[in-house]
């Protein structure tokens, strides 16, 4: 497009001067005819003035045929300009006229070799595919369009347009064809997607090893965190899921999907600490430096209930570590039930309630074990609990007895 835009400027320019030039050679012209009928009447006047002392004319008479000196000059101008123009005009019209059809035939020329058709709507591609309410049939266009075309930034555009159209395999065959052409991250990292949803949000072995080679070069690549983190809640892995969810919204800018993120880390401790579903371990695939942020800040507890203690098996207990001023969310929290007692429970960051407010990130803080009676880890008149403790992180085992009830 820009050979074409270039060709017909240098054309117009060309064309452009060519009259400028024509105007200004026939100014200079006329200016030099002007100073010569310029000189003569001066000469005819001195010859009238010499005629009329000879001749004994009056001041009348020679003024008479000065008028009429200069009445004869004017007439010769215009006749001279229409032979001038009748000689001159007609073949530089003539060659404007051809310069003109020149440029536009070697202008369609040109858009014909180089030029795009679907130019308009191409420029408009990403507004297109962002607009939650498309004009009916802009989508199937725009999909025609892009898949006429071979380069590679057009085929990744075009499977995200089948994404967007829910044409899952569709989008997948498009990207498979792209990681041939040119192994990629970000080109793993969409068909991962695709795949992913192809195959009714469930991770297959060539999926994983897709989203393990992205993870090599961009451990915190948000997509991909995005579906480790679906795919965690769908198997109920829900320390798992929060350790993904909090990354992404450390990496999400504030928006709609960041709040969905949030949403989606709430469900996730909701489940931890009231769901009575046991944390699955991080998956295989998970790398070392997920597993370290996993259990980093780990304290191990004891717990146990005094016998004085009236609960029932199935009451929920909560194990919560939390600043020592006691402000705030706790930093961690575990689920128990009172049948489970006594047994033994470690803490750590993948018990985190809020992403950012992790147990790694207090030297000291304060344990306390209760019986929540009305199923709430909040503190409330008549549940039972132990003395709260306040221990260092990386002390050894901490041992908490519920002993006391909430007046």
């Amino acid at each position: 497009m820009i050979a074409i835009y270039a060709s017909v400027v240098a054309m117009a320019l060309v064309a452009a001067g060519y009259v400028a030039y024509g105007a200004r050679r026939r100014g200079r012209g006329e200016t030099d005819r002007h100073r010569a009928n310029v000189g003569v009447f001066a000469d005819r006047r001195r010859e009238l003035a010499a005629e009329g002392e000879v001749q004994g004319l009056s001041e009348a008479d020679v003024a008479h045929l000065e008028h009429e000196l200069l009445a004869s000059l004017h007439d010769e101008v215009p006749r001279e300009a229409a032979e001038r123009n009748a000689a001159d005009v007609a073949p530089r019209m003539r060659l404007v006229v051809a310069l003109a059809l020149v440029a536009a035939t070697v202008s369609a020329a040109l858009y014909a070799l180089w030029g795009e058709p679907h130019a308009p709507l191409l420029a408009r591609a990403a507004e297109v595919m962002r607009d939650p309410r498309p004009p009916a049939g802009s989508l199937e266009a725009l999909e025609r369009a892009l898949a006429e075309r071979e380069d590679p930034g057009s085929l990744f555009h075009l499977g995200h347009l089948k994404i967007r159209m829910r044409d899952y395999e569709g989008a997948a065959r498009v990207f498979e064809g792209l990681r041939a052409r040119m192994p990629d991250a970000e080109v793993d990292a969409a068909w991962a997607q695709a795949r992913y949803l192809a195959d009714g949000g469930r991770l297959g072995p060539e999926t994983r090893a897709a989203i393990e080679r992205v993870r090599a070069a961009e451990p915190d690549h948000v997509l991909v965190l995005e579906l480790l983190a679906m795919d965690a809640m769908r198997r109920d892995a829900f320390a798992e899921a929060s350790g993904y969810l909090g990354r992404l919204l450390q990496r999400t800018p504030a928006g709609p999907r960041r709040a969905l993120f949030a949403e989606a880390l709430a469900l996730a401790h909701e489940r931890m600490v009231l769901g009575g579903t046991e944390e699955a371990a991080p998956s295989t695939e998970d790398t070392a430096s997920g597993r370290d942020a996993v259990t980093a800040g780990g304290v191990s507890v004891a717990v146990s209930m005094s016998p004085e203690v009236d609960a029932e098996a199935g009451a929920p207990v909560f194990v919560i570590a939390r600043a020592p001023s006691g402000g705030g969310a706790p930093h961690a929290v575990r689920r128990l039930t009172v049948g489970d007692l006594p047994t033994r429970v470690e803490l750590n960051d993948a018990h985190a309630m809020l992403p950012g407010r992790t147990l790694s990130a207090l030297d000291t803080f304060e344990l306390i074990a209760r019986i929540g009676l009305s199923g709430s880890p909040t503190r409330a008149p008549g549940d039972f609990e132990s003395p709260p403790m306040t221990v260092r992180r990386g002390s050894g085992p901490v041992a908490l007895e519920i002993a006391r009830r909430v007046p």
